[in-house]
């Protein structure tokens, strides 16, 4: 099974691996969520019953963006399961059936899958939300021993130690900040932290609002592994 193929399924599991997290919840509860939910199958439905009518084709009463086509939702999966199901202020109104907040946050966690076919197998471990960083020295041969740093790959260097912009962070900030981070900034962010040459360029307030005060993501910190990541790789001096 290939790096893409084990993150993929491993998000299955981390549906349950986030229920210890998210113990404090409203909601939550000692249950684990689970199922099997995707753009066609549930979330469109939902969005039209509860939110469309502000945020639709042409958002009024203040919401800042459209949430009406799948390709328009699926950036903000995250808040929306942060608003709808952590922080439980939208609707405004109250009128989402529990079920339904449900369903938006295990859309959010397994990827925010549009169709069936986009569903992987059930199956793999557990991993933290930051994503599923790949084994840094591969795996040896029968009987070989991993150089240091890493396998190299046939002709070229050897793997960097510790996290890379390329392996792991560069993940982590697409699902965790660029939400509103995004090349065009929503949710009052005020820069953006689409690129590399972003992220690095604002390094300092990453590390400071994500892992010093623990602030953001708003309403989702990130989780003990994630900060990790983001503190060996501010400290290996951000190799991209």
């Amino acid at each position: 099974m290939n790096g893409a193929h084990v993150r993929a399924a491993a998000r299955w599991g981390a549906v349950a691996s986030l229920a210890g997290g998210l113990s404090a919840c409203p909601g939550f509860g000692d249950r684990v969520l689970s199922g099997r939910v995707t753009w066609e199958s549930d979330v469109e439905r939902i969005l039209q019953a509860e939110c469309t009518s502000c945020h639709g084709t042409t958002p009024s009463n203040g919401a800042p963006f459209p949430l009406v086509t799948y390709a328009q939702a699926k950036p903000f999966a995250e808040r929306i399961q942060v608003r709808s199901y952590q922080l439980r202020n939208m609707p405004p109104n109250d009128t989402m059936p529990e079920s339904d907040r449900e369903k938006l946050f295990i859309w959010w966690q397994t990827g925010a899958p549009e169709s069936d076919d986009d569903l992987e197998p059930l199956g793999g471990t557990p991993a933290p939300l930051g994503g599923i960083p790949e084994p840094m020295g591969g795996t040896p041969e029968p009987g070989g021993t991993p150089e240091p740093g890493g396998m190299p790959e046939p002709g070229g260097e050897p793997v960097p130690e510790g996290p890379t912009w390329s392996n792991g962070v560069g993940e982590l900030i697409g699902q965790r900040c660029a939400v509103c981070h995004g090349a065009t900034l929503v949710g009052g962010a005020p820069y953006a932290l689409a690129t590399y040459a972003q992220v690095v360029e604002n390094a300092e307030r990453v590390r400071a609002r994500a892992i010093e005060l623990d602030t953001m993501p708003p309403g989702a910190a990130l989780d003990a592994d994630a900060q990790d990541l983001l503190q060996r790789w501010f400290d290996g001096g951000t190799p991209e």
